[in-house]
């Protein structure tokens, strides 16, 4: 588990495919989108090999859950991230702050659209959402559970 709040080191090495090897130390120098890319590969990569059976094959179980993973990151670095974590066979789970959808509006199967009940602030609802409809109810002030 990663923690915003803390400063982690790492090192690297990343071979292209012309054989070419670069070494990364840390984050240091990227931007916020960059860095959080970087990060996703090593970290995808490290659970992999860690969780990983010693075969080829891609996990049948292996779910990431991301607290407001990405949100610095604009849609071309967290595509690239959520594609790199996906094809080494990880089901994610993203929570992220509604302004920040954007990003991941190409890359999301379904949304699990939380909000407050009106009538009484302190229960919360889940409801099962398309992106497309969390959206609308973002914009337009939809009642979720008419889409739900």
């Amino acid at each position: 588990m990663l923690d915003a709040r803390e400063h982690y080191q790492f090192r690297a090495i990343e071979t292209r495919a012309d054989g070419t090897q670069i070494v990364h130390e840390g984050v240091a120098g990227k931007s916020g989108g960059e860095g959080q890319e970087l990060i996703a590969f090593v970290l995808g990569a490290a659970l992999r090999f860690r969780l990983g059976d010693g075969t080829d094959r891609v996990p049948t179980y292996a779910p990431i859950v991301l607290d407001e993973g990405f949100v610095k990151a604009d849609a071309e670095y967290t595509g690239r991230a959520l594609a790199a974590l996906t094809s080494l066979g990880f089901q994610l789970v993203v929570g992220a702050p509604r302004d920040k959808v954007n990003a991941f509006e190409r890359h999301v199967e379904s949304v699990a659209y939380i909000s407050s009940d009106p009538s009484n602030p302190e229960l919360s609802r889940i409801y099962p959402l398309t992106i497309r409809q969390a959206i609308q109810v973002e914009q337009h002030g939809l009642d979720p559970a008419a889409l739900g």
